[in-house]
């Protein structure tokens, strides 16, 4: 064999190599991608009576790192101007902000290409939402009495 010959050999020994090691690591991320997707469930069930009582009183979640609301549910997720709400089930509701096409989008495809950790949170601030509306409300008292006491002497 030639020195050619050896080193066409030993590339292709890497790439089988490589081979071999991507199809791990994409078992891995399966799995992965999958156990995020049950302990997002696992949450979304325990919490499924607050998320009820929010839209039945309709209060909007809301979603700090993405700066939006909506009424149908959680919002956990952003990406090119589309919200990802969870709705229930398996499937988020992707609607797209600029005129309002929606559609559904599978929980793991989701979790594929997104933050599981801002689903998480965007999922779990749902818990928080009447505290955060009265600190509002609050807020907008404090300022309106100032303003007002600003001007008790006419």
């Amino acid at each position: 064999m030639n020195e050619v010959e050896e080193v066409i050999n030993q590339f292709i020994e890497k790439l089988e190599e490589n081979e071999r090691i991507i199809k791990v690591r994409q078992k891995q991320l399966n799995n992965l991608i999958q156990n995020q997707e049950e302990k997002f469930l696992k949450v979304a069930e325990k919490i499924k009576p607050i998320i009820y009582h929010i839209k039945s009183q309709g209060y909007a979640f809301k979603n700090t790192h993405f700066n939006c609301q909506s009424y149908e549910g959680p919002i956990v997720g952003y990406q090119d101007s589309q919200v990802f709400i969870y709705v229930g089930g398996r499937y988020l509701q992707k609607r797209t902000l600029t005129d309002e096409e929606a559609g559904l989008v599978p929980l793991d495809h989701f979790l594929s290409e997104n933050s599981f950790k801002y689903a998480m949170e965007g999922l779990l601030e749902t818990v928080q939402i009447q505290d955060n509306m009265i600190r509002e409300y609050q807020k907008d008292i404090d300022n309106g009495e100032a303003e007002l006491s600003e001007f008790k002497h006419y």
